[in-house]
């Protein structure tokens, strides 16, 4: 049995968590003052235009898929404020689920340090401060987890699939899937298809308007909570193109090692991947590793842990006031990738991964 952390260790993470609550309890204020619900308000705009029967379920910057309109429907039949609040209880929840069904199924209750990191990274700001869906999604993400480390690869593949329809950034899962078997990649081809064949057949002028709003994405790579390495290229000058061809080469680093990696590992670089070569990875998007990342924590080193955590700690605030620090959220998903080359996860274990 591990020894109690010390008090200074106790008092530190204290003090990360009161601060946290403090920063996020601070970024709530000033939305409901202001009256601007930034993020979540256009989720809001679009589920009312979507109950109204509006001609544009778009607003700008809504860059969703259309099968999440009836979720966003659901909370615009509320007044605004009552949404708001509803919608930031129901992330709540959500993560909470998460995290208890991580800690179930790694068997050990969650570090009061972790919680500290957790609560203080900015990846949980951005979330709470912009009103995002990342939270609510990592329930299901942190399912497909549990079921791909169990070896129920199906079960898996089904979840990624529709996790893929809901956010389209995923998709290079699915070459990773293939990667290990091809009817895993088919099966979440598949799943990822079939909700977008319906709003094809059912609403055709949805699905367009939803492709011409995912065309144009360049003039939100300014923002500060970006982690995506194809983004802050884009920031920094390069092409879109070159920027792309940069992006891919963790990528095929990760396509590379990919059967050489435990369970765990697979899932931990499959979201820093997709999240570095996505136009607008944000940072509360790797929240999605963070099963993951617990289930290998005991077997990081040190230096590495400081490379994952450092990065995060930076505020959002302090990325947006000093520009030399835009991009800094991309140096977690790079460094877990590249350390894949020096074999810093556990040995593959034949039971933890089972057959199609």
């Amino acid at each position: 049995m591990r020894d109690r952390p010390e008090l200074p260790i106790r008092i530190l993470t204290s003090a990360l968590i009161g601060g946290a609550a403090a920063l996020l309890l601070f970024g709530v204020s000033l939305r409901l003052q202001a009256e601007d619900y930034l993020d979540f308000g256009i989720f809001y705009a679009s589920g009312r235009a979507w109950l109204e029967g509006a001609s544009t379920l778009y607003p700008e910057q809504n860059l969703n898929a259309p099968i999440l309109l009836p979720l966003f429907g659901l909370f615009a039949a509320l007044p605004p404020l009552p949404a708001y609040i509803a919608w930031q209880g129901a992330n709540l929840l959500c993560l909470i689920a998460a995290l208890a069904l991580t800690a179930r199924e790694l068997r050990r209750p969650w570090p009061y340090p972790a919680l500290g990191v957790v609560l203080s990274s900015a990846a949980t700001f951005s979330q709470v401060y912009f009103g995002q869906i990342a939270w609510l999604l990592l329930l299901p993400m942190t399912m497909a987890w549990r079921y791909w480390r169990r070896g129920r690869t199906r079960e898996a593949a089904i979840l990624m699939g529709l996790m893929v329809s809901l956010k389209p950034f995923l998709a290079p899962a699915i070459l990773l899937l293939c990667r290990m078997r091809f009817a895993l990649g088919v099966i979440a081809a598949s799943a990822a298809a079939a909700p977008l064949l319906g709003v094809a057949i059912v609403a055709p002028e949805t699905l367009s308007e939803w492709f011409a709003a995912l065309g144009q994405p360049w003039h939100l790579v300014r923002w500060p909570h970006l982690a995506s390495l194809m983004g802050t290229l884009v920031h920094r000058g390069l092409t879109p193109w070159g920027a792309a061809v940069i992006a891919a080469l963790p990528f095929a680093i990760v396509l590379t090692r990919w059967q050489d990696l435990d369970a765990d590992t697979q899932w931990a670089t499959l979201v820093a991947t997709c999240v570095l070569l996505s136009p607008l990875g944000w940072a509360y998007y790797l929240l999605w590793a963070l099963p993951a990342v617990a289930a290998l924590w005991p077997d990081l080193s040190t230096s590495l842990r400081w490379w994952l955590v450092m990065p995060m700690l930076v505020p959002v605030l302090l990325v947006a006031a000093v520009p030399v620090f835009h991009g800094i959220y991309v140096v977690p998903s790079l460094v877990l990738i590249f350390a894949t080359v020096k074999d810093f996860a556990r040995v593959p274990q034949a039971s933890s991964m089972g057959g199609v």
